[in-house]
């Protein structure tokens, strides 16, 4: 409990990551536009990172609700 009346950890760590990402795709958006040329959704820093986290997320799920197995189709 925080009976001081200030900002909790959660907070401070919220504020944090957030302030952070904003630096992150500013200056990656920035640096894209300034020395490669860049424009549209080029702009946005790691876009092949971000294009593949879906399916990389889905993987994950798969792999964690599956406990490991392999789920193959029987041929």
């Amino acid at each position: 409990p925080n009976n001081g009346g200030g900002l909790s950890g959660g907070s401070i760590f919220l504020i944090i990551f957030f302030c952070g990402a904003a630096v992150y795709v500013g200056v990656g958006m920035l640096v894209k536009w300034k020395f490669y040329k860049a424009s549209g959704c080029e702009l946005v820093p790691n876009t092949d990172f971000w294009k593949q986290l879906p399916g990389l997320l889905m993987d994950g799920l798969k792999f964690t609700f599956c406990c490991g197995r392999a789920t193959y189709n029987k041929v």
